[in-house]
This record gives C-alpha cells, sequence and structure tokens, in this order.
C-alpha cells in the first residue's frame, strides 16, 4: 500500500496523535509497550517511526545502555523526532536511518536486535512478506517482532458518517484484510510462535471543530466534502454531546 498524503506529513500525524491521546479513552502505547515486554539494554529495531510516539519511551525504557534503530521514509518527521530526543535528552540512544520498508533489506545490517517494532507501517511496504523475513534475520534469538495496525471496524462509525455524505456503502479495506489475515500468516511462516491481540479505543469528540481537526488531518479527508461535512456534523452537534468513532487495532507478537 502506497503512503498517502497524510501518512508523511509530520504535522497531519502530529494532529492526529494529539486527537488520540485528547479524546481517547486509552494509551495505545501502554498496550504496545506491555507486549514489547522492555527492559534496559536492549536493542530495537522500530520500522515506521514517524515522530517518535514510541521512539522515545522506548529510549527512555532501554536507558543508556540500550539502543533504537528508528527507520521511516518521512525526513521531515525523522528531523521532528531528533529535536525532541534532543529536549528529552535520550537522542544518545536513538539512531535515525531515511528510508522505506522495502529498502531495509537492501542495507546490510551486521548488529542483531532484541525487540522489532513496526506500528502502524507494516501495510506501507509493497512486500510485506518480504520485511518480516528481514526482521526475523536481524532479530537475536528469542528476539521479539510486534506490529499492529487497523483491524476490521476501525473507524467505521466515522467512515458511517462519510459514507453517508458521499451516498456509499462500507467497503473492506484491504489493509484490514492484511492485519487481521495475512499478516499472522506471514508470521508464522518465520517465527516458532505467534499471539494476536487487539486494542479498542473509543475516540469522543467534543465539538464540531475537534472533529474537523481530526477529519483534515486523516487521509479519509476529502475537500469536496469539505462544506457537507462540517454541516453533517454541525447538526450531529445539535443533538449530540460527542461524535464517538472506535480505533480498533490488531497486535501480532512473533518470538523467534
Amino acid at each position: 500500500m502506497k503512503p498517502g498524503k497524510f501518512d508523511i506529513d509530520s504535522e497531519a500525524l502530529a494532529q492526529r496523535i494529539d486527537a488520540h491521546v485528547r479524546y481517547g479513552l486509552y494509551d495505545i502505547n501502554e498496550w504496545i509497550l506491555q507486549q514489547m515486554e522492555i527492559h534496559a539494554g536492549l536493542s530495537i529495531l522500530e520500522l515506521g517511526c514517524g515522530t517518535g510516539k514510541q521512539t522515545l519511551p522506548l529510549a527512555r525504557m532501554v536507558g543508556t545502555e540500550g539502543t533504537v534503530v528508528a527507520v521511516d521514509i518521512a525526513e521531515t518527521a525523522l528531523r521532528a523526532l531528533q529535536r525532541r530526543a534532543q529536549e528529552l535528552r535520550v537522542d544518545g540512544q536513538i539512531r535515525l536511518w531515511a528510508l522505506s520498508l522495502d529498502d531495509l533489506r537492501c542495507v546490510p545490517c551486521k548488529e542483531l536486535f532484541d525487540r522489532a517494532l513496526a506500528s502502524y507501517s507494516l501495510y506501507y511496504a509493497r512486500d510485506p512478506y518480504a520485511v518480516i523475513q528481514t526482521v526475523q534475520d536481524v532479530l537475536r534469538p528469542s528476539g521479539l517482532f510486534f506490529f499492529c495496525g487497523p483491524g476490521r471496524g476501525n473507524n467505521a462509525e466515522l467512515l458511517r458518517f462519510i459514507c453517508s455524505l458521499r451516498g456509499t456503502e462500507l467497503e473492506d479495506d484491504p489493509v484490514h484484510v492484511l492485519m487481521e489475515d495475512k499478516a499472522p500468516q506471514m508470521a508464522g511462516a518465520y517465527f516458532r510462535h505467534v499471539e494476536i491481540s487487539t486494542f479498542v479505543n473509543p475516540l469522543r469528540f467534543d465539538s464540531v471543530d475537534s472533529l474537523l481537526r481530526y477529519w483534515r488531518s486523516h487521509n479519509l479527508y476529502e475537500e469536496q466534502l469539505e462544506r457537507d461535512f462540517a454541516g453533517a456534523a454541525e447538526a450531529h452537534f445539535q443533538r449530540h454531546r460527542s461524535f464517538e468513532t472506535v480505533k480498533r487495532v490488531i497486535g501480532v507478537k512473533a518470538t523467534k
């Protein structure tokens, strides 16, 4: 899947993350970090790090004896991550690689990692199967790879809202098919043990403006629907105190 416009826009990414923190009931980082079993001194490979939502806490947790190698195709996001890491004084344990997930297998890597993470990124690879194989190759024995992304029903409430404006029906998303059906099987081909988990996080927007800001930072945004979306949102908030859409996330923990 080719990254959308807002996937490589560091400002849009920051707005979405802020919305998840501000309007979500739960913190996805708590779930991700628990799945990864992090402790001091580990070496971690992170694929699709963005502006560092997981990178920064990972760097704090592994400490000065550990390392986080953070990979992303968007150099603007990496620069934002570097600035934030310097502010938090964890830049010493972070190394940044500007490349796509598919290019990872072309980079000679002599070091091995204890953990690998791909949060909301694996499905952007042209060949997710090859990425999973590459990760398995660079993990130490008993190393752990955790990847996660949207599952079936993710943001269904917002999608139905948009479809009502378009006059269309909901369709099955190929990303959801990959995350729920294909990727766990791919991991099972290379890892000795695979576990599936889920994370469900309702986002409750409290105003027209908050909902509009989220939509405008998302790949679901369509400029031609701007007026209709704003009008429908106004009508919704005249009847309801909030607009709820639910993030439904699939996580795959694969142990080498």
